[in-house]
């Protein structure tokens, strides 16, 4: 670092005490032997200086009457306890889980016809047609005809 001037971050850095231990003696050996970077060194310890102390003019100073409002009401008693603070001890874990627990068995038990499909009565067409043919060697028809409900375009095989 002898042969480069360092940059105004390095001596920031420097200033600050944030370069590595090879860094930080590259520019004590730099400055020892450059009075410009010396001059930029000091100048930025001075700039440094002046923002601190212009910080330290502009902190406003809380009113007094906050600060001993703030201490009494530290000192004071608790309020009383919200509405729902017994609400919200009478559901603890050791209550909440066998009620939830409770709530979703009902909820299930009770939406289970929801869940199976819907099962209606339905009769085999070959029981009615065993049954009519049953019906009719022991209950002939009157006459010849046979109604025309129960005839077919098609013949019989």
């Amino acid at each position: 670092m002898n042969h480069a001037h360092p940059t105004v971050d390095q001596l920031i850095d420097y200033a600050h005490g944030e370069l590595s231990s090879h860094e930080g003696d590259a520019v004590r050996a730099h400055l020892a032997a450059c009075p410009a970077c010396i001059e930029a060194h000091d100048a930025q310890i001075r700039l440094g200086e002046l923002l601190r102390q212009h910080a330290r003019s502009e902190e406003l100073e809380l009113p007094p009457g906050l600060v001993t409002s703030i201490y009494a009401r530290a000192a004071s008693e608790p309020p009383a306890p919200a509405w729902w603070t017994p609400l919200a001890s009478a559901l603890r874990p050791a209550l909440a889980v066998p009620i939830a627990a409770a709530v979703a068995l009902a909820i299930y038990f009770a939406s289970a016809g929801w869940h199976t499909n819907v099962r209606t009565d339905a009769t085999d067409a070959a029981y009615y047609m065993e049954n009519h043919a049953a019906l009719a060697t022991t209950v002939p028809f009157e006459g010849d005809a046979v109604p025309t409900v129960l005839t077919s375009d098609q013949a019989a095989p």
